[in-house]
């Protein structure tokens, strides 16, 4: 008789514990209509989903995001989560939105289920673009941009200069299979392109970096949050490698992940290595790269 993981055994019974939990059920159109602002398990379309805060301040202001992810047990669950990239992404555009992505035209690579950072810039752009290579995760796109209009709305209100109607859609783009359709809809198309930890072991760099050469207009400029300790080196360096081979130059700042850090009172900035403090915590560090064409910097 084989013998099983003890981590299956694990996971599975947490997946019965699950069932057995009779968790708040939403339709879309109540679950739009309600918001719920916790993180609380709630049921979706026979799923159990997670409902997660953003909170923010703008002009003075208290405001939050509500985003759905997944809730997964055990399972390979790279898009379906909420990853700490996209969030402090979020928070950089929320600081900086109002000088670099008012009126501006934004695409949103591999945005997961949030879809977080490209909400965060539909505060200040003419049009945003949530995408990734996935229907189920274009799926949650969707439903996250319904939960959130009205709030995008109300916040846009607040900041001056802000000129344009806002467009936001959500579709399938696979860098790997960039349709000919999209390629002449799309082509030169995005001021802005915006991605976060899209980096992992299989990912094809050659055409991840020909996406964004073919989607951004020719003065534009891509912002690609990324891990300072990546699992997948390599692939990193080869992804930013094939962006200065298309012409590409790029800028580099040093992002810290505030709330771990404020809680750890032995963090060493200048070290490569993670630093395990006194409470257990260890300090993220993660590199935004601006990137443009060598001749418009």
């Amino acid at each position: 008789m084989l013998s099983r993981n003890p981590e299956e055994e694990e996971f599975e019974e947490a997946d019965r514990l699950l069932d057995s939990i009779n968790f708040p059920t939403f339709d879309r159109q109540t679950l739009v209509r309600d918001r719920p602002t916790t993180s609380s398990p709630v049921m979706y379309n026979s799923h159990v989903i997670l409902m997660n805060k953003f909170a923010f301040e703008l002009e003075g202001n208290p405001k939050e995001l509500v985003i759905a992810s997944q809730f997964v047990n055990g399972a390979d669950n790279s898009g379906g989560k909420i990853w700490e990239a996209s969030t402090l992404l979020a928070e950089w555009i929320i600081s900086d939105g109002p000088t670099l992505f008012a009126n501006r035209s934004v695409l949103e690579l591999g945005a997961g289920v949030s879809g977080l950072p490209g909400l965060s810039a539909s505060i200040f752009a003419e049009s945003v673009s949530l995408t990734d290579g996935q229907d189920s995760m274009v799926e949650y796109l969707s439903l996250n941009l319904d939960l959130n209009k009205e709030i995008l709305r109300q916040t846009r209100c607040l900041v001056e200069g802000i000129t344009s109607e806002l467009t936001v859609n959500c579709f399938n783009l696979n860098w790997d299979h960039v349709t000919s359709q999209q390629q002449e809809k799309y082509a030169k198309h995005f001021d802005i392109i915006i991605a976060s930890e899209i980096i992992y072991d299989a990912v094809n760099t050659d055409s991840m970096a020909s996406a964004f050469d073919t989607l951004l207009k020719e003065d534009g400029t891509a912002f690609i949050i990324l891990p300072a300790r990546s699992r997948s080196t390599h692939n990193e360096s080869e992804f930013l490698t094939q962006l200065a081979v298309l012409g590409f130059s790029m800028q580099a700042q040093e992002i810290f992940d505030i709330k771990q850090v404020e809680q750890s009172t032995e963090v060493n900035l200048q070290q490569d290595t993670k630093q395990s403090c006194e409470d257990g915590v260890e300090d993220e560090r993660y590199v935004l790269y601006s990137c443009q064409r060598e001749k418009n910097w």
